[in-house]
């Protein structure tokens, strides 16, 4: 199932919300020992500079220049790694120039050239060469070292930077623009656990992408990290704008088990940030999303041991002419666990009754009608005294005629069987073998592969294997139960859902996650009831993708009347207008002056990046 961290490849718009003012070269002061753009006698580097500042813009330099001036602040070692090799005109593994500069390079030097970038966007940003989204380079740093190499020449060279862990922003807000450049954390993906049982620490890179990184947790020290459900996401973006998944409920948002992030930050200066090194930082940093405020390059977070939890999970499938009523006892039911047991979590999912796609090669994904799930977690050292009384209560709070299932999942068989894995295996890297012997959980003799045949499945998933698809969605955060004209409204309109295209997701907000004040973090959205979000996904082959554009529409605008005024920020829509207080509300202002103060140029920019100034209407 499709959960509240999943994304599709997302369209390209184009940049037009604020001014993309760049920093001079008279804006660039020192930049550290031995780093400084500007240091007397080193003629070349000025040249350089002021090479860049009076025709980059114009796009009449070649991109390389960019890469010479990295090359001089990186040791020869650090160059021979990254293969920085401009200056040569020779292709390299691990700088990847777009088709746009690989084609300026080719006229200006008179050589041949591979199709090595065409292959690698193909690969890791297929969606880009069809929207003729041509970044100017993609930089794949292997050290938070190179990114501040990156930071401090891009600014010398007035270009922009743009993080990618795991290219899941919706939007294409980390695909960036054919006058950005991307660093591309494809090659920081390191897991390590520091400690051990409830005193575990995990440190991870950006790049790590969920599935991969909760595989590699338990094969170290079988802890696990509150995550979202969808395997492919990048840790690089989960970990600031929220981070919700089927364990916040006992466990918080994943930004509220951060303990440090390490940021680059505007002027190319490695910042360590938590509760006692530099605060207002690590406040903003714990829900700002695509706010961009620097570019994280680590991060250590609170475990849990993932061996010593107890899991249930009621699964229910019902027809979408039943959509009125499940989805009216599915408001009752996030009621009552609520005020009764806030450590069930539920999440609704609803697709046409003929859905006959496969997007995930676990069970999470798109299937046919409406489906209700519901689990719950039980730690002995989080809530000893929960007794899951929801196993006898959900019957009675659910319609009859649908299909249940009751099962008992082991920890990574509960992330395998509610896992949304939007990727194709390639016949060079085959699925495992099927397992040999399955785990009995549940009633009906229910079953699971094992641990080992997980951990090797979802240690495969690269975001290279990402499905190429289309891939848009709305949502809002819900403050109140919804009336029966308004339940009937979108019934009348679920009737109506294009096939293998479109699909609803609600899912509760509760427990831990409301234990938290509004203004302990950025992260404002805690007392809200559910998050309803409408998507339109798939290609071509799928049937018609305007037409069910066209549906979400109607159906986005049947949900305005309840609509609760704010919006989750690692589901961000260009189309809203009023993203900022829709994401932010109450903790704006601060987080406006915490970008002031970190990035006071105003260098890290994207469509929905925080402003320096609110300007008051």
């Amino acid at each position: 199932m499709p959960g509240a961290e999943n994304a599709g490849c997302r369209g390209y718009r184009e940049f037009r919300s604020r001014e993309l003012r760049m920093p001079g070269v008279d804006d660039i002061g020192k930049r550290g020992p031995g780093i400084d753009c500007r240091v007397a006698g080193n003629a070349e580097v000025l040249r350089l500079q002021e090479k860049t500042k009076q025709s980059y813009l114009s796009s009449q330099m070649s991109p390389c220049v960019i890469w010479d001036m990295i090359g001089k602040y990186l040791d020869l070692q650090d160059v021979k790694n990254l293969g920085l090799v401009c200056k040569k005109y020779r292709e390299s593994s691990k700088l990847m120039l777009s088709k746009k500069s690989w084609i300026k390079l080719k006229l200006s030097a008179g050589s041949s050239f591979s199709t090595t970038m065409e292959k690698f966007c193909r690969e890791i940003y297929p969606l880009l060469i069809p929207k003729y989204i041509y970044p100017i380079a993609f930089f794949l740093p292997t050290t938070a070292a190179h990114v501040q190499a990156a930071v401090r020449c891009g600014v010398a060279a007035k270009i922009r930077l743009i993080p990618n862990s795991g290219g899941h922003a919706y939007d294409s807000i980390s695909t960036g623009n054919n006058s950005t450049l991307i660093v591309d954390f494809h090659e920081m993906q390191k897991v390590e656990v520091i400690g051990t049982g409830k005193y575990a620490i995990a440190q991870l890179q950006p790049g790590a992408l969920l599935g991969p990184a909760t595989a590699q947790l338990w094969k170290l020290a079988k802890v696990g990290i509150p995550v979202g459900n969808c395997l492919t996401v990048g840790l690089g973006g989960h970990a600031i704008g929220g981070g919700i998944g089927l364990f916040s409920f006992v466990y918080g948002l994943l930004i509220d088990n951060v303990l440090e992030y390490e940021m680059v930050d505007a002027k190319g200066n490695i910042v360590y940030t938590s509760e006692t090194e530099n605060p207002d930082l690590f406040w903003a940093l714990r829900g700002v999303g695509g706010g961009y405020i620097g570019i994280i390059t680590r991060f250590r977070i609170r475990t849990f041991q993932a061996d010593m939890i107890r899991l249930s999970l009621v699964r229910m499938v019902y027809p979408v002419k039943d959509f009125v009523k499940v989805v009216s006892a599915t408001q009752d039911w996030m009621a009552w666990t609520r005020d009764n047991e806030p450590l069930v979590g539920t999440m609704a999912l609803a697709f046409n009754d003929n859905w006959n796609v496969s997007d995930s090669v676990t069970p999470g994904g798109s299937e046919p009608g409406i489906i209700v799930a519901s689990f719950h977690i039980y730690d002995p050292d989080r809530n000893p005294t929960s007794n899951a009384t929801f196993l006898r209560k959900i019957s009675e709070m659910f319609p009859p005629g649908g299909k249940k299932i009751v099962m008992f999942p082991p920890y990574l068989a509960m992330h395998y069987a509610t896992g949304y894995a939007p990727v194709v295996l390639p016949p060079s890297m085959p699925a495992p073998d099927a397992p040999g012997s399955l785990q009995q959980a549940g009633e009906g003799g229910f079953v699971f592969p094992p641990d080992d045949y997980i951990v090797n499945l979802f240690m495969k998933f690269t975001k290279q294997m990402a499905i190429v698809r289309y891939f848009k969605a709305r949502s809002q955060f819900v403050k109140r139960k919804l009336t029966m004209e308004e339940l009937e409204r979108l019934g009348e309109i679920m009737l109506r859902i294009p096939n293998n295209r479109a699909g609803l997701l609600i899912n509760t907000e509760h427990g831990a996650i409301q234990k938290v004040a509004a203004d302990k973090t950025a992260y404002v959205h805690r007392k809200v009831g559910a998050n309803f979000r409408i998507h339109v996904t798939g290609t071509t082959r799928d049937g018609n993708i305007p037409e069910a554009v066209e549906w979400m529409e109607e159906f986005w605008a049947a949900m305005k009347s309840f609509d609760g005024g704010e919006t989750y920020q690692n589901f961000p829509d260009l189309d809203v207008k009023d993203y900022l207080k829709r994401y932010y509300g109450s903790n704006l202002d601060k987080l406006v002056s915490t970008k002031k103060r970190w990035d006071p140029t105003n260098y890290f920019v994207n469509q929905q990046s925080l402003p320096l100034k609110i300007i008051k209407k």
